[in-house]
């Protein structure tokens, strides 16, 4: 009895140490990363991983269309790999080029245990002359428990074939593991890690941590210590597998946050086309499929939205060379090698088809629409896109988008340009106190046009949406001016809700508040109101504030505006005869350089500023636009989209421009675009 009780106590001490070993680590990353309202790295500090091979072109959501470059080679992202069984090519590696792609993915476990005489060259022996990466063998080990080949043999091989990018021999931990388990699976990846490296830097760094986030979180930060040029995630097959999408989405989000955003990432074992824009919006950057030959060999027949038997289909719904020569009924008859060969090609069609969207989406600002459709595939799907509720997506996601945005179902209040209009409304805005606030309901845009009414120095209005309660003078900014919702009395708990959050906010401001629900009584009471003068003054300063955070907005003073002839909109704002800045499309304010001049006298740095190295000063004051490397430091909430500020750092206004990437990227990254100018001193 005595016997049985000591184990207990030993083993829960071992537990127990474990944990405090974990919360130290964790702690003191914390410690170390911890900002408040700036980012601040040296130039020696970002390129302690050395240079970065990759570089982001358009962004939305967090999904990035970008250029990797290995070994003088790019690969545009996000990218399919196409699995190469080196025993059975369904498709020959040289005709990939035919379906745009410059990178595969290959097994050198199985290249050391068959072939390891015939491999001298693995590009000649592919006959492939783009990208190869080449997998340890880990995904055998997960399947059948054992390999008969130790992690330095394996890296030592990859080196030898000239692997582009290879991977060392990590240990899958699958979902049924425990935390203990899974613990003791990261530790021995961590050990392997650190060996291969000695081997060469041409390598993947897999992140290993079973279903556990806590385990995922210290195994990005662990093995983003290391200089590996890519970092998959592992482990994560069974859960696409038993449609476990949530746990999916969490894994790959816990890994996106903590990995450096200036390396890619690859979700290993993810080739189902139905998964590439979930994916690809939370930060994945490379995908590679089996599924295209292995669903052949199955009579298996992949869509963009799901998977179909080839009894089940009368005719194909793809037009690809295949579907369009063949029927399903002839596609059977043809001998088993043809059959599969051809369906191969179908299922790797449709594969580099979904992607292409992707890309398309990512580029026109539409990912969300395309995850709203896919997300219609299985009630999982649906289910799953809670997990996108992150404070880390909104910080990455441009401020606007191209077009407008719209409702397709609950799941539409998620997205991330409603999150980050209300935290700008609740960390940004402070309106002028006034007499009486007045929330209408939603109505017809433009919401002023349809009420009849506007601000005065004694009565501000507001308009509830299910979204936000929406303060009038910023009703033309996006997503305000640009959305299409459904009739919201679907809406009328989030509209309730919205407006509780807003007079909670803001009812030290005004001295009355009344709320009207219904449309009929809002228009009524509008219509009795005496014509009175307009606030103009009080609503650009609103404007000023919400986008770049009070006190801007008192930089105005003896307000004048000109208007748009053809929409009556504002077009140009002038404070005392000086020109202080323009309107864009989406109601957002350019400052000129004597405008931002004014405001950076409010702001105390580094609010609203993109600090820049010594060495770039001079080309940016010609208008230049700013490289993410030549970044010193910069204001954590800066979002893609938004207008900032740029100085030396000495606090000298250089330039005004448009940021391209957010400041995390902007600290991360060390190549491409991080602002592009608008305005700069020369």
């Amino acid at each position: 009895m005595f016997g049985r009780d000591y184990a207990a106590i030993q083993q829960n001490l071992v537990r127990l140490c474990l944990v405090l070993r974990k919360t130290q680590f964790l702690k003191k990353w914390n410690d170390i990363h911890n900002t408040t309202n700036i980012y601040y790295k040296m130039k020696e500090i970002k390129s302690m991983q050395g240079g970065s091979v990759f570089e982001i072109k358009h962004k939305d959501i967090g999904g990035r269309v970008g250029i990797l470059k290995i070994n003088h080679k790019k690969v545009e992202t996000p990218a399919l790999m196409p699995v190469v069984n080196p025993h059975k090519m369904t498709i020959e590696p040289k005709k990939f080029r035919r379906f745009g792609t410059n990178i595969l993915i290959t097994n050198a476990y199985i290249l050391y245990k068959d072939f390891r005489n015939k491999v001298k060259d693995i590009h000649k022996f592919l006959n492939f002359d783009g990208v190869v990466v080449t997998d340890s063998g880990a995904f055998q080990l997960m399947r059948y428990g054992k390999i008969d080949v130790t992690n330095k043999e394996i890296v030592e091989f990859q080196k030898e074939i000239g692997s582009d990018i290879g991977t060392f021999l990590d240990i899958p931990t699958t979902p049924d593991k425990t935390h203990n388990e899974a613990l003791r699976d990261l530790e021995r990846t961590m050990r392997r890690a650190r060996e291969a490296l000695k081997i060469t830097p041409n390598l993947n760094g897999p992140i290993q941590g079973g279903r556990f986030l806590d385990l995922r979180k210290i195994a990005s930060i662990q093995m983003s210590k290391l200089p590996f040029l890519i970092y998959p995630v592992g482990g994560i097959v069974p859960l696409m597998e038993e449609y476990r999408f949530h746990e999916l989405f969490e894994i790959i989000l816990t890994c996106r946050e903590n990995v450096p955003l200036n390396k890619p990432l690859h979700a290993f074992g993810a080739g189902h086309p139905m998964l590439f824009s979930f994916l690809a919006a939370i930060g994945v950057d490379l995908f590679d499929s089996a599924m295209y030959s292995l669903a052949a060999q199955e009579n298996r027949y992949l869509t963009s939205h799901g998977t179909y038997s080839l009894e089940e289909l009368r005719e194909f719904p793809c037009s690809c060379k295949v579907c369009t020569i063949h029927t399903p009924e002839s596609l059977l008859s043809l001998n088993e090698e043809k059959r599969i060969k051809l369906l191969a090609e179908h299922n790797l069609h449709i594969s580099f088809e979904e992607l292409r969207r992707v890309r398309n989406a990512i580029y026109n600002g539409e990912l969300w629409e395309l995850i709203q459709i896919r997300a219609r595939s299985h009630p999982k799907l649906l289910e799953a896109l809670k997990a996108f509720k992150k404070p880390f997506l909104e910080r990455l996601d441009p401020v606007t988008k191209r077009k407008a945005l719209f409702y397709s179902g609950k799941e539409s209040l998620f997205r991330t340009e409603l999150e980050s209009f209300r935290i700008r409304l609740y960390r940004n805005y402070v309106p002028e106190k006034t007499t009486r606030l007045v929330i209408l309901p939603y109505s017809e845009r433009p919401f002023s046009k349809f009420y009849n009414v506007w601000n005065t120095e004694s009565t501000h209005f507001a308009v509830a949406t299910p979204f936000a309660t929406v303060p009038l003078e910023l009703e033309n900014i996006y997503p305000v001016s640009q959305h299409i919702f459904t009739d919201d009395s679907i809406l009328q708990e989030e509209t309730l809700q919205r407006i509780r959050e807003f007079i909670h906010h803001f009812k030290g401001r005004y001295s009355r508040i009344r709320v009207f629900k219904k449309v009929e009584a809002a228009l009524e009471f509008c219509h009795s109101l005496k014509e009175m003068e307009r606030d103009i003054l009080s609503d650009i300063k609103g404007i000023v504030n919400f986008q770049f955070g009070y006190p801007a907005g008192l930089a105005l003073e003896n307000v004048e505006v000109r208007r748009s002839k053809r929409t009556g909109k504002i077009k140009e704002v002038y404070s005392d005869s000086k020109l202080f800045g323009t309107f864009r499309k989406d109601g957002f304010l350019i400052p000129t350089m004597w405008g931002a001049g004014e405001m950076k006298k409010l702001l105390r740095s580094p609010k609203r500023r993109v600090i820049l190295m010594d060495e770039a000063v001079p080309f940016v004051e010609m208008g230049k636009s700013v490289f993410a490397k030549f970044v010193r430091n910069c204001d954590s909430e800066i979002r893609p989209g938004e207008e900032v500020l740029i100085v030396d750092r000495k606090d000298r206004l250089v330039a005004v421009g448009k940021a391209i990437l957010s400041s995390r990227e902007m600290m991360e990254m060390e190549s491409g675009v991080a602002v592009e100018v608008r305005h700069s001193l020369k």
